[in-house]
């Protein structure tokens, strides 16, 4: 559930739970956090960090990654934006390019 901060008091809250049928609320925790959103662009023309540590040494070639994650207890809502192709815009508002894969949302799941 989400209880919007604007409902809430700077102190002396009280949080009623009913149970649901089946339910078990001894697993509700309390969290506190800023919901925003994290934007990553790479191509396969950017170099990856094992490349920029090795210059001037034999090194193993190695795509371009994004990782993203949560921290513990914590989990991604939702992916707005994906595409493998040729994206335009900027954080918040990308749109696909010419070129473009309808597969790209598949690969977050």
């Amino acid at each position: 559930y989400h209880v919007p901060r604007s409902w809430l008091r700077p102190s002396g809250n009280l949080l009623v739970i009913f149970e649901e049928w089946g339910g078990n609320p001894s697993g509700i925790t309390v969290v506190r956090r800023t919901v925003g959103s994290a934007c990553a662009d790479v191509s396969e023309w950017h170099p990856s960090l094992w490349h920029i540590k090795s210059l001037g040494k034999p090194e193993m070639p190695e795509k371009p990654k994004v990782h993203i994650s949560c921290t513990e207890g914590q989990k991604i809502s939702s992916i707005k934006f994906a595409s493998f192709g040729t994206p335009q815009g900027t954080c918040g508002s990308f749109q696909q390019g010419v070129c473009h894969s309808t597969y790209s949302y598949e690969a977050f799941k």
